[in-house]
Protein backbone atom coordinates (compact mmCIF):
# COMPACT_ATOMS: atom_id res chain seq x y z
CA UNK A 1 0.00 0.00 0.00
CA UNK A 2 1.37 3.36 -0.98
CA UNK A 3 1.74 5.90 1.84
CA UNK A 4 2.71 9.54 1.39
CA UNK A 5 4.84 11.10 4.17
CA UNK A 6 5.12 14.52 2.43
CA UNK A 7 1.68 16.02 2.31
CA UNK A 8 2.70 18.86 0.00
CA UNK A 9 4.32 16.63 -2.59
CA UNK A 10 1.46 14.16 -2.40
CA UNK A 11 -1.11 16.89 -2.84
CA UNK A 12 0.74 18.22 -5.88
CA UNK A 13 0.91 14.76 -7.44
CA UNK A 14 -2.79 14.21 -6.95
CA UNK A 15 -3.51 17.46 -8.70
CA UNK A 16 -1.24 16.48 -11.55
CA UNK A 17 -2.90 13.11 -11.82
CA UNK A 18 -6.33 14.73 -11.88
CA UNK A 19 -5.19 17.18 -14.55
CA UNK A 20 -3.83 14.28 -16.58
CA UNK A 21 -7.09 12.43 -16.36
CA UNK A 22 -8.93 15.60 -17.41
CA UNK A 23 -6.53 16.12 -20.29
CA UNK A 24 -7.12 12.59 -21.50
CA UNK A 25 -10.88 13.07 -21.23
CA UNK A 26 -10.71 16.31 -23.17
CA UNK A 27 -8.57 14.67 -25.80
CA UNK A 28 -11.13 11.91 -26.06
CA UNK A 29 -13.91 14.46 -26.52
CA UNK A 30 -12.02 16.19 -29.30
CA UNK A 31 -11.40 12.93 -31.10
CA UNK A 32 -15.06 12.02 -30.71
CA UNK A 33 -16.18 15.29 -32.26
CA UNK A 34 -13.99 14.53 -35.25
CA UNK A 35 -15.63 11.14 -35.64
CA UNK A 36 -19.12 12.70 -35.50
CA UNK A 37 -18.62 15.53 -38.00
CA UNK A 38 -21.50 16.21 -40.37
CA UNK A 39 -21.40 16.41 -44.14
CA UNK A 40 -24.08 18.87 -45.21
CA UNK A 41 -26.03 19.21 -48.45
CA UNK A 42 -27.86 22.44 -49.17
CA UNK A 43 -30.01 23.03 -52.24
CA UNK A 44 -31.70 26.09 -53.72
CA UNK A 45 -33.95 26.62 -56.75
CA UNK A 46 -33.59 29.55 -59.12
CA UNK A 47 -37.40 29.82 -59.16
CA UNK A 48 -39.40 28.67 -56.17
CA UNK A 49 -42.67 28.87 -58.10
CA UNK A 50 -42.00 27.66 -61.67
CA UNK A 51 -44.76 27.75 -64.25
CA UNK A 52 -46.07 24.73 -66.11
CA UNK A 53 -44.09 24.32 -69.31
CA UNK A 54 -41.09 26.16 -67.89
CA UNK A 55 -37.81 25.00 -66.35
CA UNK A 56 -36.33 25.15 -62.89
CA UNK A 57 -32.67 24.81 -61.88
CA UNK A 58 -31.64 23.38 -58.52
CA UNK A 59 -28.10 24.16 -57.29
CA UNK A 60 -26.69 21.56 -54.84
CA UNK A 61 -23.84 22.53 -52.49
CA UNK A 62 -21.61 20.61 -50.06
CA UNK A 63 -20.07 21.75 -46.78
CA UNK A 64 -19.02 20.38 -43.36
CA UNK A 65 -19.48 21.48 -39.75
CA UNK A 66 -16.07 20.21 -38.57
CA UNK A 67 -12.78 19.20 -40.09
CA UNK A 68 -13.24 15.76 -41.56
CA UNK A 69 -11.07 12.83 -40.62
CA UNK A 70 -8.68 11.61 -43.29
CA UNK A 71 -10.64 8.40 -43.71
CA UNK A 72 -13.66 10.36 -45.07
CA UNK A 73 -12.97 9.49 -48.66
CA UNK A 74 -16.35 9.52 -50.43
CA UNK A 75 -19.84 10.95 -50.58
CA UNK A 76 -22.96 9.48 -52.21
CA UNK A 77 -25.98 11.77 -52.82
CA UNK A 78 -29.42 10.73 -54.09
CA UNK A 79 -31.79 13.36 -55.48
CA UNK A 80 -35.44 12.22 -55.19
CA UNK A 81 -38.32 13.79 -57.17
CA UNK A 82 -41.82 13.17 -58.56
CA UNK A 83 -41.43 12.25 -62.23
CA UNK A 84 -45.18 12.72 -62.81
CA UNK A 85 -44.80 16.48 -62.44
CA UNK A 86 -41.08 17.09 -62.97
CA UNK A 87 -38.97 15.82 -65.86
CA UNK A 88 -35.23 15.56 -65.18
CA UNK A 89 -33.47 17.18 -68.14
CA UNK A 90 -29.87 16.77 -66.98
CA UNK A 91 -27.05 18.59 -65.24
CA UNK A 92 -26.32 22.09 -66.40
CA UNK A 93 -23.27 22.23 -68.67
CA UNK A 94 -20.06 22.96 -66.79
CA UNK A 95 -21.52 22.61 -63.32
CA UNK A 96 -20.70 18.98 -62.62
CA UNK A 97 -17.19 19.73 -61.42
CA UNK A 98 -15.70 19.90 -57.94
CA UNK A 99 -12.57 22.02 -57.46
CA UNK A 100 -11.94 21.85 -61.20
CA UNK A 101 -12.28 18.07 -61.37
CA UNK A 102 -14.85 16.74 -63.84
CA UNK A 103 -17.44 14.40 -62.42
CA UNK A 104 -17.65 10.71 -63.39
CA UNK A 105 -20.06 9.19 -65.89
CA UNK A 106 -22.76 8.53 -63.30
CA UNK A 107 -23.48 12.23 -63.09
CA UNK A 108 -22.92 13.25 -66.72
CA UNK A 109 -25.06 10.33 -67.93
CA UNK A 110 -27.29 9.71 -64.91
CA UNK A 111 -29.54 6.71 -64.46
CA UNK A 112 -32.95 7.07 -62.82
CA UNK A 113 -33.57 4.87 -59.83
CA UNK A 114 -36.90 4.01 -58.20
CA UNK A 115 -37.63 5.81 -54.96
CA UNK A 116 -39.04 3.28 -52.50
CA UNK A 117 -41.30 3.77 -49.49
CA UNK A 118 -38.82 2.07 -47.15
CA UNK A 119 -35.22 0.88 -47.20
CA UNK A 120 -31.96 2.53 -48.21
CA UNK A 121 -33.48 4.14 -51.30
CA UNK A 122 -36.26 5.86 -49.38
CA UNK A 123 -36.38 9.58 -48.70
CA UNK A 124 -39.47 9.19 -46.52
CA UNK A 125 -41.65 11.03 -49.05
CA UNK A 126 -44.41 8.93 -50.60
CA UNK A 127 -44.85 11.49 -53.37
CA UNK A 128 -41.43 10.98 -54.96
CA UNK A 129 -40.98 8.06 -57.33
CA UNK A 130 -37.51 8.52 -58.90
CA UNK A 131 -34.00 9.40 -57.78
CA UNK A 132 -30.62 10.13 -59.36
CA UNK A 133 -27.49 8.95 -57.56
CA UNK A 134 -24.14 10.75 -57.79
CA UNK A 135 -20.85 9.65 -56.19
CA UNK A 136 -17.71 11.56 -55.22
CA UNK A 137 -14.66 9.51 -54.18
CA UNK A 138 -10.92 9.87 -53.72
CA UNK A 139 -10.32 6.87 -55.97
CA UNK A 140 -12.40 8.50 -58.71
CA UNK A 141 -10.33 11.65 -58.42
CA UNK A 142 -13.36 13.83 -57.81
CA UNK A 143 -13.48 14.08 -54.05
CA UNK A 144 -14.42 17.64 -53.08
CA UNK A 145 -11.36 18.64 -51.10
CA UNK A 146 -7.83 17.85 -49.96
CA UNK A 147 -6.11 16.67 -46.77
CA UNK A 148 -4.65 19.57 -44.85
CA UNK A 149 -1.47 19.62 -42.73
CA UNK A 150 -3.33 18.26 -39.72
CA UNK A 151 -4.63 15.20 -41.57
CA UNK A 152 -8.13 16.58 -42.00
CA UNK A 153 -10.08 16.43 -45.30
CA UNK A 154 -11.71 19.71 -46.21
CA UNK A 155 -13.28 21.14 -49.37
CA UNK A 156 -11.14 23.72 -51.12
CA UNK A 157 -14.03 26.14 -50.70
CA UNK A 158 -17.04 26.14 -48.41
CA UNK A 159 -19.62 25.59 -49.60
CA UNK A 160 -18.51 23.67 -52.68
CA UNK A 161 -21.01 23.29 -55.53
CA UNK A 162 -21.69 19.67 -56.47
CA UNK A 163 -23.96 20.31 -59.47
CA UNK A 164 -26.93 22.20 -60.90
CA UNK A 165 -29.83 19.93 -61.89
CA UNK A 166 -32.33 21.07 -64.53
CA UNK A 167 -36.01 20.02 -64.57
CA UNK A 168 -38.93 20.64 -66.94
CA UNK A 169 -42.21 21.48 -65.19
CA UNK A 170 -44.90 19.16 -66.55
CA UNK A 171 -48.66 19.61 -66.92
CA UNK A 172 -50.48 18.97 -63.67
CA UNK A 173 -47.71 20.49 -61.56
CA UNK A 174 -49.19 21.41 -58.19
CA UNK A 175 -46.04 22.07 -56.20
CA UNK A 176 -43.40 19.44 -55.40
CA UNK A 177 -40.45 18.71 -53.11
CA UNK A 178 -37.02 17.60 -54.35
CA UNK A 179 -35.30 15.70 -51.55
CA UNK A 180 -31.63 14.82 -51.00
CA UNK A 181 -30.32 11.89 -48.95
CA UNK A 182 -26.75 10.60 -48.64
CA UNK A 183 -24.51 7.70 -47.64
CA UNK A 184 -21.44 9.12 -45.83
CA UNK A 185 -18.25 7.27 -44.82
CA UNK A 186 -15.58 7.62 -42.14
CA UNK A 187 -17.94 7.62 -39.18
CA UNK A 188 -19.41 11.05 -39.98
CA UNK A 189 -23.10 11.83 -40.27
CA UNK A 190 -25.05 13.23 -43.23
CA UNK A 191 -27.46 16.13 -43.24
CA UNK A 192 -29.78 16.09 -46.25
CA UNK A 193 -31.84 18.82 -47.82
CA UNK A 194 -35.19 19.46 -49.44
CA UNK A 195 -36.23 22.06 -52.00
CA UNK A 196 -39.92 22.93 -51.93
CA UNK A 197 -41.35 24.14 -55.25
CA UNK A 198 -44.75 25.83 -55.29
CA UNK A 199 -47.25 26.44 -58.04
CA UNK A 200 -46.90 29.99 -59.46
CA UNK A 201 -48.30 32.50 -57.03
CA UNK A 202 -49.59 29.82 -54.71
CA UNK A 203 -52.93 28.05 -55.29
CA UNK A 204 -54.61 29.13 -58.51
CA UNK A 205 -58.08 28.66 -60.00
CA UNK A 206 -57.64 28.34 -63.75
CA UNK A 207 -60.11 28.81 -66.62
CA UNK A 208 -58.79 27.85 -70.06
CA UNK A 209 -61.55 28.17 -72.72
CA UNK A 210 -61.48 26.69 -76.21
CA UNK A 211 -63.54 27.37 -79.35
CA UNK A 212 -64.94 24.54 -81.49
CA UNK A 213 -63.97 26.32 -84.73
CA UNK A 214 -60.99 28.54 -85.54
CA UNK A 215 -62.87 30.80 -87.93
CA UNK A 216 -66.44 31.48 -88.95
CA UNK A 217 -68.44 33.69 -91.27
CA UNK A 218 -71.15 36.23 -90.55
CA UNK A 219 -74.36 34.59 -89.36
CA UNK A 220 -72.63 31.46 -88.11
CA UNK A 221 -72.76 29.96 -84.63
CA UNK A 222 -69.89 28.62 -82.55
CA UNK A 223 -69.35 27.14 -79.10
CA UNK A 224 -66.94 28.13 -76.33
CA UNK A 225 -66.15 25.32 -73.88
CA UNK A 226 -64.94 26.58 -70.49
CA UNK A 227 -62.98 24.05 -68.40
CA UNK A 228 -61.89 24.66 -64.79
CA UNK A 229 -58.79 23.33 -63.05
CA UNK A 230 -56.55 24.22 -60.12
CA UNK A 231 -52.82 24.59 -59.65
CA UNK A 232 -51.68 24.10 -56.10
CA UNK A 233 -53.92 22.98 -53.26
CA UNK A 234 -56.83 25.28 -52.50
CA UNK A 235 -57.61 25.75 -48.82
CA UNK A 236 -60.95 24.48 -47.60
CA UNK A 237 -62.30 28.02 -47.28
CA UNK A 238 -62.09 28.49 -51.06
CA UNK A 239 -65.83 28.14 -51.29
CA UNK A 240 -66.83 29.95 -54.45
CA UNK A 241 -65.87 31.10 -57.91
CA UNK A 242 -67.41 34.05 -59.69
CA UNK A 243 -66.79 33.98 -63.44
CA UNK A 244 -67.54 36.72 -65.96
CA UNK A 245 -67.44 36.13 -69.70
CA UNK A 246 -66.85 39.40 -71.62
CA UNK A 247 -67.70 39.91 -75.30
CA UNK A 248 -68.53 42.50 -77.95
CA UNK A 249 -72.30 42.48 -78.41
CA UNK A 250 -72.01 44.60 -81.56
CA UNK A 251 -70.52 41.61 -83.39
CA UNK A 252 -71.50 38.63 -81.24
CA UNK A 253 -74.92 37.59 -80.00
CA UNK A 254 -74.92 35.45 -76.86
CA UNK A 255 -77.39 32.66 -77.71
CA UNK A 256 -77.19 30.84 -74.38
CA UNK A 257 -75.59 27.88 -72.68
CA UNK A 258 -75.68 24.59 -74.50
CA UNK A 259 -78.26 22.23 -73.05
CA UNK A 260 -76.80 19.94 -70.43
CA UNK A 261 -73.44 21.68 -70.29
CA UNK A 262 -73.91 23.83 -67.21
CA UNK A 263 -73.17 21.12 -64.68
CA UNK A 264 -70.27 20.48 -62.36
CA UNK A 265 -69.69 17.02 -60.98
CA UNK A 266 -73.30 16.14 -61.82
CA UNK A 267 -74.82 19.16 -60.07
CA UNK A 268 -77.04 21.40 -62.18
CA UNK A 269 -76.13 25.07 -62.09
CA UNK A 270 -78.30 27.79 -60.52
CA UNK A 271 -80.61 30.16 -62.32
CA UNK A 272 -77.94 32.77 -62.97
CA UNK A 273 -76.38 30.50 -65.56
CA UNK A 274 -79.50 28.90 -67.02
CA UNK A 275 -81.16 32.33 -67.31
CA UNK A 276 -78.14 34.64 -67.51
CA UNK A 277 -78.28 38.42 -67.27
CA UNK A 278 -76.01 40.55 -69.43
CA UNK A 279 -73.95 43.12 -67.55
CA UNK A 280 -72.50 46.42 -68.77
CA UNK A 281 -68.80 46.03 -69.56
CA UNK A 282 -68.18 49.38 -71.23
CA UNK A 283 -65.66 51.93 -70.04
CA UNK A 284 -68.43 53.60 -68.03
CA UNK A 285 -69.55 50.26 -66.65
CA UNK A 286 -67.57 47.48 -65.04
CA UNK A 287 -64.87 47.15 -67.74
CA UNK A 288 -63.43 44.42 -65.56
CA UNK A 289 -61.43 42.84 -68.36
CA UNK A 290 -59.77 46.11 -69.35
CA UNK A 291 -60.67 45.54 -73.00
CA UNK A 292 -62.41 48.57 -74.58
CA UNK A 293 -63.74 46.34 -77.36
CA UNK A 294 -66.03 44.31 -75.07
CA UNK A 295 -69.26 45.86 -73.89
CA UNK A 296 -71.22 43.02 -72.25
CA UNK A 297 -70.52 40.20 -69.83
CA UNK A 298 -72.35 37.16 -68.52
CA UNK A 299 -71.74 36.33 -64.87
CA UNK A 300 -71.95 32.84 -63.40
CA UNK A 301 -71.40 31.81 -59.79
CA UNK A 302 -70.41 28.51 -58.22
CA UNK A 303 -70.67 28.29 -54.45
CA UNK A 304 -70.73 25.71 -51.66
CA UNK A 305 -73.98 27.22 -50.38
CA UNK A 306 -75.57 26.75 -53.80
CA UNK A 307 -74.53 23.10 -53.78
CA UNK A 308 -72.68 23.42 -57.08
CA UNK A 309 -69.09 23.97 -56.01
CA UNK A 310 -66.73 22.08 -58.32
CA UNK A 311 -65.02 19.77 -55.91
CA UNK A 312 -64.78 18.41 -52.38
CA UNK A 313 -62.49 18.81 -49.38
CA UNK A 314 -59.98 15.97 -49.20
CA UNK A 315 -58.56 14.31 -46.10
CA UNK A 316 -55.86 16.96 -45.81
CA UNK A 317 -58.33 19.83 -45.78
CA UNK A 318 -57.63 20.88 -49.36
CA UNK A 319 -60.41 21.64 -51.83
CA UNK A 320 -59.98 19.92 -55.16
CA UNK A 321 -62.27 19.32 -58.19
CA UNK A 322 -63.58 15.80 -58.57
CA UNK A 323 -61.97 15.76 -62.01
CA UNK A 324 -59.21 17.83 -63.57
CA UNK A 325 -60.24 19.67 -65.63
CA UNK A 326 -64.01 19.87 -65.12
CA UNK A 327 -66.23 21.72 -67.61
CA UNK A 328 -68.09 24.72 -66.21
CA UNK A 329 -70.27 25.28 -69.28
CA UNK A 330 -70.44 25.51 -73.06
CA UNK A 331 -71.53 28.95 -74.28
CA UNK A 332 -73.11 29.43 -77.72
CA UNK A 333 -72.56 32.61 -79.77
CA UNK A 334 -73.80 33.82 -83.14
CA UNK A 335 -71.83 36.23 -85.33
CA UNK A 336 -73.60 39.42 -86.42
CA UNK A 337 -73.24 41.75 -89.39
CA UNK A 338 -69.89 43.51 -89.20
CA UNK A 339 -68.16 40.59 -87.49
CA UNK A 340 -64.46 40.70 -88.27
CA UNK A 341 -63.04 38.40 -85.60
CA UNK A 342 -63.43 38.75 -81.85
CA UNK A 343 -61.86 37.92 -78.49
CA UNK A 344 -63.92 36.68 -75.54
CA UNK A 345 -62.29 37.42 -72.19
CA UNK A 346 -62.80 35.85 -68.78
CA UNK A 347 -62.35 37.44 -65.37
CA UNK A 348 -62.97 35.84 -62.01
CA UNK A 349 -63.14 36.30 -58.27
CA UNK A 350 -61.35 33.64 -56.25
CA UNK A 351 -61.44 33.06 -52.48
CA UNK A 352 -59.37 31.53 -49.72
CA UNK A 353 -56.07 33.07 -50.76
CA UNK A 354 -56.25 31.63 -54.27
CA UNK A 355 -55.63 33.65 -57.41
CA UNK A 356 -57.57 33.56 -60.68
CA UNK A 357 -55.93 32.81 -64.01
CA UNK A 358 -57.55 32.69 -67.45
CA UNK A 359 -56.80 32.81 -71.14
CA UNK A 360 -59.03 34.46 -73.77
CA UNK A 361 -61.00 32.64 -76.44
CA UNK A 362 -60.47 34.00 -79.94
CA UNK A 363 -62.25 33.36 -83.21
CA UNK A 364 -61.39 34.77 -86.61
CA UNK A 365 -63.51 35.80 -89.57
CA UNK A 366 -63.53 32.96 -92.06
CA UNK A 367 -64.27 32.91 -95.73
CA UNK A 368 -67.86 33.86 -96.63
CA UNK A 369 -70.28 30.99 -96.16
CA UNK A 370 -71.12 28.90 -99.18
CA UNK A 371 -74.16 30.10 -101.09
CA UNK A 372 -76.92 28.16 -102.77
CA UNK A 373 -79.72 29.84 -104.68
CA UNK A 374 -82.14 26.87 -104.29
CA UNK A 375 -83.03 27.01 -107.96
CA UNK A 376 -82.54 23.25 -107.92
CA UNK A 377 -83.63 22.65 -111.52
CA UNK A 378 -81.63 25.64 -112.79
CA UNK A 379 -84.47 27.21 -114.77
CA UNK A 380 -84.05 30.67 -113.24
CA UNK A 381 -87.07 30.48 -110.93
CA UNK A 382 -87.22 29.29 -107.33
CA UNK A 383 -90.55 27.53 -106.81
CA UNK A 384 -91.83 25.67 -103.77
CA UNK A 385 -93.76 23.13 -105.87
CA UNK A 386 -90.75 22.27 -108.01
CA UNK A 387 -87.46 23.05 -106.28
CA UNK A 388 -88.48 22.15 -102.73
CA UNK A 389 -90.13 18.97 -104.02
CA UNK A 390 -86.89 18.02 -105.82
CA UNK A 391 -84.98 18.53 -102.56
CA UNK A 392 -87.55 16.36 -100.76
CA UNK A 393 -87.05 13.61 -103.36
CA UNK A 394 -83.26 13.89 -103.10
CA UNK A 395 -83.41 13.49 -99.33
CA UNK A 396 -85.51 10.34 -99.70
CA UNK A 397 -82.48 8.58 -101.10
CA UNK A 398 -83.13 5.04 -102.34
CA UNK A 399 -86.80 5.25 -101.33
CA UNK A 400 -87.52 6.87 -104.69
CA UNK A 401 -86.43 5.41 -108.02
CA UNK A 402 -84.70 7.34 -110.75
CA UNK A 403 -87.70 6.81 -112.99
CA UNK A 404 -90.05 8.45 -110.50
CA UNK A 405 -87.50 11.15 -109.69
CA UNK A 406 -87.24 11.98 -113.39
CA UNK A 407 -90.97 12.68 -113.55
CA UNK A 408 -90.51 15.54 -111.04
CA UNK A 409 -87.97 17.42 -113.16
CA UNK A 410 -89.69 20.09 -115.31
CA UNK A 411 -89.15 20.32 -119.06
CA UNK A 412 -87.56 23.75 -118.80
CA UNK A 413 -84.87 22.60 -116.40
CA UNK A 414 -81.34 23.67 -117.19
CA UNK A 415 -79.77 21.18 -119.65
CA UNK A 416 -77.11 20.46 -117.03
CA UNK A 417 -79.76 19.72 -114.40
CA UNK A 418 -82.41 17.68 -116.19
CA UNK A 419 -81.64 14.18 -114.89
CA UNK A 420 -81.77 12.65 -111.39
CA UNK A 421 -78.02 12.05 -111.58
CA UNK A 422 -77.32 15.72 -112.26
CA UNK A 423 -79.78 16.98 -109.64
CA UNK A 424 -78.35 14.66 -107.02
CA UNK A 425 -74.75 15.57 -107.84
CA UNK A 426 -75.61 19.25 -107.57
CA UNK A 427 -77.28 18.81 -104.17
CA UNK A 428 -74.65 16.37 -102.89
CA UNK A 429 -71.98 19.02 -103.43
CA UNK A 430 -73.71 21.35 -100.95
CA UNK A 431 -75.40 18.81 -98.70
CA UNK A 432 -74.08 20.36 -95.46
CA UNK A 433 -76.24 23.43 -96.10
CA UNK A 434 -79.44 21.38 -96.03
CA UNK A 435 -79.43 20.68 -92.29
CA UNK A 436 -81.84 23.57 -92.18
CA UNK A 437 -82.97 23.18 -88.56
CA UNK A 438 -79.34 22.80 -87.44
CA UNK A 439 -79.91 19.68 -85.35
CA UNK A 440 -77.12 17.70 -86.99
CA UNK A 441 -79.46 15.49 -89.04
CA UNK A 442 -80.65 15.98 -92.62
CA UNK A 443 -84.23 14.73 -92.83
CA UNK A 444 -86.72 14.96 -95.71
CA UNK A 445 -89.71 15.26 -93.39
CA UNK A 446 -88.14 18.09 -91.43
CA UNK A 447 -85.54 19.99 -93.44
CA UNK A 448 -87.19 19.69 -96.87
CA UNK A 449 -90.53 20.67 -95.33
CA UNK A 450 -88.92 23.78 -93.78
CA UNK A 451 -87.43 24.65 -97.17
CA UNK A 452 -90.87 24.23 -98.74
CA UNK A 453 -92.44 26.51 -96.12
CA UNK A 454 -89.77 29.16 -96.63
CA UNK A 455 -90.39 29.16 -100.39
CA UNK A 456 -94.09 29.75 -99.74
CA UNK A 457 -93.19 33.21 -98.42
CA UNK A 458 -96.20 35.17 -97.11
CA UNK A 459 -98.57 32.31 -98.00
CA UNK A 460 -97.70 30.73 -94.66
CA UNK A 461 -98.05 32.43 -91.29
CA UNK A 462 -95.31 32.40 -88.68
CA UNK A 463 -97.63 30.46 -86.39
CA UNK A 464 -97.97 27.66 -88.95
CA UNK A 465 -94.28 27.85 -89.80
CA UNK A 466 -93.39 27.41 -86.13
CA UNK A 467 -95.31 24.12 -86.02
CA UNK A 468 -92.91 22.68 -88.60
CA UNK A 469 -89.75 23.35 -86.56
CA UNK A 470 -88.72 20.26 -84.57
CA UNK A 471 -88.12 20.44 -80.83
CA UNK A 472 -84.46 19.48 -81.26
CA UNK A 473 -83.65 22.35 -83.64
CA UNK A 474 -80.48 24.32 -82.92
CA UNK A 475 -80.84 27.22 -80.50
CA UNK A 476 -80.29 29.75 -83.24
CA UNK A 477 -82.78 28.08 -85.63
CA UNK A 478 -85.84 27.43 -83.52
CA UNK A 479 -88.07 30.21 -84.84
CA UNK A 480 -89.42 31.13 -88.30
CA UNK A 481 -87.35 34.33 -88.32
CA UNK A 482 -84.14 32.40 -87.66
CA UNK A 483 -84.87 29.72 -90.28
CA UNK A 484 -85.68 32.39 -92.85
CA UNK A 485 -82.55 34.36 -91.97
CA UNK A 486 -80.41 31.25 -92.41
CA UNK A 487 -81.86 30.45 -95.84
CA UNK A 488 -81.85 34.08 -96.99
CA UNK A 489 -78.19 34.33 -96.03
CA UNK A 490 -77.33 31.21 -98.01
CA UNK A 491 -78.87 32.58 -101.17
CA UNK A 492 -77.44 36.07 -100.64
CA UNK A 493 -80.79 37.86 -100.27
CA UNK A 494 -81.00 40.60 -97.57
CA UNK A 495 -83.72 40.02 -94.98
CA UNK A 496 -85.56 43.24 -95.92
CA UNK A 497 -85.77 42.22 -99.57
CA UNK A 498 -86.86 38.72 -98.66
CA UNK A 499 -90.09 39.97 -97.07
CA UNK A 500 -91.19 41.45 -100.40
CA UNK A 501 -90.75 38.31 -102.47
CA UNK A 502 -93.62 36.61 -104.27
CA UNK A 503 -94.70 33.46 -102.52
CA UNK A 504 -94.23 30.59 -104.95
CA UNK A 505 -92.57 31.82 -108.10
CA UNK A 506 -89.50 33.97 -107.52
CA UNK A 507 -87.40 34.91 -110.53
CA UNK A 508 -83.73 34.89 -109.54
CA UNK A 509 -80.41 35.40 -111.22
CA UNK A 510 -78.78 31.99 -111.61
CA UNK A 511 -75.61 31.61 -109.51
CA UNK A 512 -73.04 28.82 -109.54
CA UNK A 513 -73.35 26.40 -106.67
CA UNK A 514 -70.39 26.64 -104.31
CA UNK A 515 -69.20 23.38 -102.87
CA UNK A 516 -69.08 23.62 -99.09
CA UNK A 517 -66.25 22.31 -96.97
CA UNK A 518 -68.29 22.43 -93.77
CA UNK A 519 -68.67 19.24 -91.69
CA UNK A 520 -71.41 17.07 -93.07
CA UNK A 521 -74.51 16.54 -90.90
CA UNK A 522 -75.50 13.05 -89.99
CA UNK A 523 -78.03 11.37 -92.23
CA UNK A 524 -81.23 10.12 -90.64
CA UNK A 525 -82.44 6.82 -92.06
CA UNK A 526 -83.09 7.12 -95.75
CA UNK A 527 -83.18 10.91 -95.71
CA UNK A 528 -79.53 11.65 -96.32
CA UNK A 529 -77.36 12.22 -99.34
CA UNK A 530 -78.75 10.39 -102.34
CA UNK A 531 -76.45 7.99 -104.20
CA UNK A 532 -76.02 9.04 -107.79
CA UNK A 533 -78.11 6.81 -110.06
CA UNK A 534 -77.20 5.49 -113.48
CA UNK A 535 -80.61 5.09 -115.08
CA UNK A 536 -81.34 7.04 -118.21
CA UNK A 537 -84.38 9.26 -117.71
CA UNK A 538 -87.36 8.10 -119.76
CA UNK A 539 -88.56 11.55 -120.68
CA UNK A 540 -88.70 15.24 -119.83
CA UNK A 541 -92.29 15.35 -120.97
CA UNK A 542 -94.34 17.28 -118.42
CA UNK A 543 -97.51 15.50 -119.57
CA UNK A 544 -96.41 12.69 -117.28
CA UNK A 545 -97.73 14.87 -114.46
CA UNK A 546 -101.20 15.10 -115.93
CA UNK A 547 -104.20 13.11 -114.89
CA UNK A 548 -106.38 11.56 -117.65
CA UNK A 549 -108.50 14.18 -119.38
CA UNK A 550 -106.17 17.06 -118.58
CA UNK A 551 -104.25 17.06 -121.88
CA UNK A 552 -106.12 20.22 -122.95
CA UNK A 553 -104.36 22.22 -120.21
CA UNK A 554 -100.78 22.27 -121.51
CA UNK A 555 -99.61 25.07 -119.21
CA UNK A 556 -101.02 23.70 -115.95
CA UNK A 557 -97.75 22.19 -114.77
CA UNK A 558 -95.39 24.58 -116.48
CA UNK A 559 -95.03 26.31 -113.11
CA UNK A 560 -92.35 28.70 -114.28
CA UNK A 561 -94.56 29.99 -117.09
CA UNK A 562 -96.78 31.88 -114.66
CA UNK A 563 -95.75 34.57 -112.18
CA UNK A 564 -97.77 32.78 -109.52
CA UNK A 565 -98.97 29.21 -109.33
CA UNK A 566 -101.79 28.09 -107.08
CA UNK A 567 -101.27 25.37 -104.54
CA UNK A 568 -104.14 23.42 -106.06
CA UNK A 569 -102.40 23.27 -109.42
CA UNK A 570 -99.33 21.80 -107.77
CA UNK A 571 -101.16 19.02 -105.96
CA UNK A 572 -100.83 16.44 -108.80
CA UNK A 573 -97.07 16.87 -108.67
CA UNK A 574 -97.08 16.38 -104.91
CA UNK A 575 -99.34 13.36 -105.27
CA UNK A 576 -96.96 11.89 -107.79
CA UNK A 577 -94.04 12.48 -105.47
CA UNK A 578 -95.70 10.83 -102.52
CA UNK A 579 -97.04 7.93 -104.58
CA UNK A 580 -93.48 7.19 -105.65
CA UNK A 581 -92.30 6.96 -102.06
CA UNK A 582 -91.75 3.53 -100.58
CA UNK A 583 -94.55 2.40 -98.31
CA UNK A 584 -92.32 2.78 -95.26
CA UNK A 585 -92.39 6.56 -95.65
CA UNK A 586 -95.47 8.56 -94.72
CA UNK A 587 -96.71 11.77 -96.27
CA UNK A 588 -96.09 14.69 -93.91
CA UNK A 589 -99.47 16.13 -92.99
CA UNK A 590 -97.90 19.56 -92.60
CA UNK A 591 -96.76 19.56 -96.22
CA UNK A 592 -100.18 18.48 -97.46
CA UNK A 593 -101.89 21.07 -95.27
CA UNK A 594 -99.64 23.79 -96.62
CA UNK A 595 -100.21 22.67 -100.21
CA UNK A 596 -103.95 22.95 -99.71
Amino acid sequence: MFRCFDRTRCRTGAVRRRQGYLSQARQSEVLESRQLLTQIITATANNAAPAVGGQVEVAVNYSTTDLAAAQSQSLSVQMHFNSQELEFVGFKSGTYEIDGKVEPADITAPVLGTSTATGPDSDGDANTDKFIKSVWNVALGNWPGTIDGNGNRVPNTLPSELYVAVFNVKAGFNGEAINFIGIPQGGETFQGASVQLSAPGGPTQIVSPSVNVAEIGVGGTFEVTVPYSTSGLLPANSQSLGLQMHFNSQELEFVGFKSGSYQIDGKVEPADITAPVLGDDTATGANADGDPNTDKFVKSVWNVALGNWPGTVDGNGNRVPNAQPTTLYVAVFKTLAGFDGETINFTGTAQGGATFQSTPATIALGTPPAQFDFDVDGNGVRNAFQDAVLVFAWMLGPDISDADFQKLIPANADPALNTPTEIRANLDASQALFDIDGNGTRNAFQDAVLLYAWMLGPDISDADFQKLIPANAAQDRNSPAEIKAYLNNLQGVPAAAATQQTANSIVITPQPVVTTTNPQPTDSGTTGAIPIGDQTPPSNDETAFLEPGEEDEPDLFNFDAEPSVTSTAAMPALDLLFSAVDGSASIPDELLDLAL
